[in-house]
């Protein structure tokens, strides 16, 4: 019996010394910092890439990879913080996120001087292309959809007005739009407002009182686009209205439905004409675990577009920057690859032409 009993405790002890050994073995997880908009006008494209990233971690890596998120509140300030915390408290080396352009210009440079390569989910501003040799994105840039916009309305109109936020995204593609009217096809009127203004309709009727002929509405979030359209009816002042992505988003469709038919607005692709027969299923596990997306459907592509070129560079077990900068990637939306610049370059990755019908997003003939 005492012998029984000994020999039940060394293997008792025995099991022990191994697990202890395991687990001193055991390598940690490599972390990735993720920088959103988690909170704040802009969540709901925040949280749609938080789902995401996640999905794209379970799904490409088996979570092999510990996701430190962060909420950067779409705020320059707040996205700075996040950087010098990733950087230089948690040696974090490699960043995924950003849904506004503002907080990966704000950054940049932070993460530049660590060396921490960055991949940007959803932010469009034509700046970013000149923010640094660690800056990636797989959105495109918005001087595609800029020009998409103006080659539309300068075959129609010959006065526009823009009304934009002060942010660079926004600021960005107003731009972009103004200087591809090189040759004075269209009178253009440009005015910009504070992102904490919630009342429009003083400029609202300026633009009417000077004749502009279609209005470009331009803000960082859904939700200051819902409030332009919103006053733009109750003016009723029938007015063609150009925008970019947010009429296709689904609190905008809910709100207005048929309302907002006739915008015509640039986005991104529709999914379902983005992905091969695996992305489509992969799309569909995706929806039955998190409903659609509340912005855009197409950050799905973008969002694991960015995972899959970081986890393929991560698995190289080479220089991670060097390996972006030089490997073209395969997906289940076609081939992609980043430029000089660390801008995407993928034929089902751009902008088109889109328009409301029936209160839901279609192509635009």
């Amino acid at each position: 019996m005492r012998y029984s009993l000994y020999f039940n405790l060394s293997l008792s002890l025995l099991a022990a010394v191994f697990l202890f050994i395991r687990i001193g073995l055991a390598q940690p997880k490599t972390k990735i910092g993720i920088s959103l908009p988690l909170s704040g006008g802009s969540a709901s494209e925040g949280l749609d890439l938080q789902r995401m990233l996640l999905f794209a971690n379970d799904k490409f890596a088996g979570s092999a990879y510990e996701m430190v998120f962060e909420d950067d509140l779409c705020s320059d300030k707040q996205a700075v913080a996040i950087a010098h915390r990733f950087a230089a408290q948690e040696k974090i080396k490699y960043v995924l996120g950003f849904a506004c352009s503002g907080a990966v210009l704000a950054s940049a440079q932070i993460y530049e001087k660590a060396k921490v390569p960055v991949i940007a989910l959803a932010t469009g501003a034509p700046e970013i292309s000149k923010a640094g040799d660690y800056i990636f994105r797989t959105i495109p840039s918005l001087d595609i959809a800029a020009r998409k916009l103006w080659e539309h309305a300068a075959q129609r109109y010959k006065k526009v007005g823009i009304l934009s936020e002060e942010t660079a995204y926004c600021q960005g593609l107003a731009r972009s739009f103004i200087e591809y009217n090189i040759d004075s096809a269209m009178q253009i009127d440009s005015e910009s407002f504070l992102p904490e203004t919630s009342d429009f309709r003083t400029q609202l009727l300026k633009f009417r009182q000077k004749g502009v002929e279609a209005l470009f509405l331009n803000p960082q979030s859904e939700t200051g686009m819902i409030r332009l359209y919103g006053q733009l009816l109750d003016l009723n002042w029938k007015v063609p209205v150009y925008a970019a992505y947010y009429p296709g988003f689904s609190e905008f469709l809910e709100k207005f439905g048929g309302r907002g038919d006739g915008i015509v607005f640039a986005d991104l692709p529709f999914v379902s004409d983005s992905l091969d027969g695996s992305g489509k299923q992969l799309y569909e596990i995706y929806k039955s675990r998190h409903g659609s997306p509340q912005s855009s459907e197409f950050y799905f592509v973008t969002t694991l577009a960015a995972f899959y070129a970081l986890h393929e560079a991560i698995q190289s077990e080479t220089d991670v920057r060097e390996y972006l900068y030089s490997h073209p990637f395969q997906g289940f939306f076609g081939s992609f690859r980043f430029d000089s610049n660390g801008d995407v370059q993928g034929d089902r990755l751009t902008f088109i032409l889109k328009t409301l019908r029936g209160g839901k997003p279609a192509a635009l003939d």
